[in-house]
């Protein structure tokens, strides 16, 4: 039984640090080549500061509550005659514990104002405000890379720890 929840444990951390490589890597890929995306001038339809009430702790309401806030830009904009909309400010835009810095970036685009948004060629849904790889771009990759890391050093362990006991036996 130990071993069967071992190996569940394990496997869920790896499968979830795997997933957040491959989310990751994606944005990385994403964000680096958005510097060179073709752009066209948008129309910023909505900006605020959205506010998120996390629970830490346990399922059944005795956990701390954190507030984190994030930037919400909605944008829209046209690629050969078709409108689009879109909401990515830049690839790993992160939330915080802090108002002031969500407020920062949601003031340098006002509803109304017109804003340069870069489109993917072959995929114009896909858009972005200020391209480019920022250090929040590579928070999804390292996570990833630390929670596969620690299903690693697990499985190693056990391994390690059971060629170990058959060494021992007479």
């Amino acid at each position: 039984m130990k071993k069967t929840v071992s190996i569940v444990f394990v496997a869920l951390f790896m499968t979830i640090g795997a997933r957040f490589i491959a989310v990751g890597a994606r944005d990385v890929i994403r964000a680096g080549a958005s510097t060179e995306w073709p752009y066209v001038t948008g129309l910023v339809l909505d900006s605020e500061v959205e506010r998120r009430q996390h629970r830490n702790g346990s399922r059944h309401g005795a956990g701390r509550r954190s507030i984190i806030y994030y930037p919400k830009v909605i944008y829209q904009y046209s690629v050969q005659g078709t409108s689009y909309s879109g909401d990515r400010i830049e690839y790993g835009t992160l939330g915080k514990d802090n108002r002031a810095h969500a407020k920062r970036i949601v003031d340098n685009y006002p509803k109304g104002k017109n804003v340069r948004v870069y489109y993917m060629p072959r995929q114009v849904t896909e858009s972005v405000l200020e391209p480019g790889i920022t250090l929040s771009t590579w928070f999804r990759m390292g996570f990833g890379f630390a929670f596969f890391s620690f299903g690693m050093l697990v499985l190693y362990s056990a391994k390690l720890s059971a060629s170990r006991s058959e060494f021992a036996k007479p």
